[in-house]
């Protein structure tokens, strides 16, 4: 069983997919395992997964014909075999190499279902920003080390963490096949049945703008 099933959803990504996978794959925690559910590509991204797979055994492709990205996502959770699941998208990338590393240790070291850390917004010019936190009403979303979620909800950001598999396949927590927005109605029903969650003080996630 690999520590962690990184599942990425793959549409006519060519221009990014390298950046992302080699940013997956050189991650310092090796035992892992990438699912690359190519949804319908019209460009050169399945080619390109599959050179990546030809050279990496802990990569897997799932080739279909284009249903959404939530589809896609649940085709990988169905798939995944790893002790946690972690969720990217095909754009993006890790803030480090060690960021699978750290939450996945916390996680072990709490006992925690869910771990993460903070969001970071990359630019088109290579710059990159700290996400501040969103404001909702007078609630500022920046939660840090152990929180319950339900003195602390929101919705967003929900490819900043990895859950345990086991969470999400009893309870059948699934992505719902919408055109838009399919995260956070998974992300809230995730955390419902966590309870509590880990925030780790660090960047982990670069979010292209």
């Amino acid at each position: 069983m690999p520590k962690i099933s990184v599942i990425i959803p793959v549409y006519n990504m060519e221009k990014y997919i390298r950046e992302c996978l080699d940013s997956v794959l050189g991650q310092t925690l090796k035992d892992i395992e990438v699912i690359l559910i190519n949804d319908g590509s019209t460009d050169e991204s399945l080619n390109i997964i599959q050179e990546y797979q030809n050279k990496d055994s802990r990569i897997v492709v799932i080739d279909k014909k284009n249903a959404g990205v939530g589809a896609a996502r649940n085709d990988g959770i169905k798939a995944a075999t790893g002790e946690f699941l972690a969720f990217m998208d095909p754009d993006d990338m890790y803030a480090s190499d060690e960021v699978l590393s750290h939450c996945y240790e916390k996680a072990k070291k709490e006992d925690m279902s869910v771990v993460g850390g903070k969001i970071v917004l990359l630019y088109q010019d290579g710059s990159i920003k700290e996400e501040a936190g969103k404001q909702i009403g007078d609630i500022k979303i920046s939660a840090k080390g152990l929180t319950e979620y339900q003195n602390y909800q929101y919705d967003y950001g929900y490819v900043c963490y990895i859950y345990r598999r086991s969470l999400i396949v009893e309870n059948q927590i699934f992505f719902p096949l919408y055109s838009r927005f399919q995260d956070p109605p998974f992300f809230v029903k995730v955390m419902i049945k966590a309870e509590r969650f880990y925030v780790l003080d660090e960047p982990v996630y670069l979010y292209r703008q």
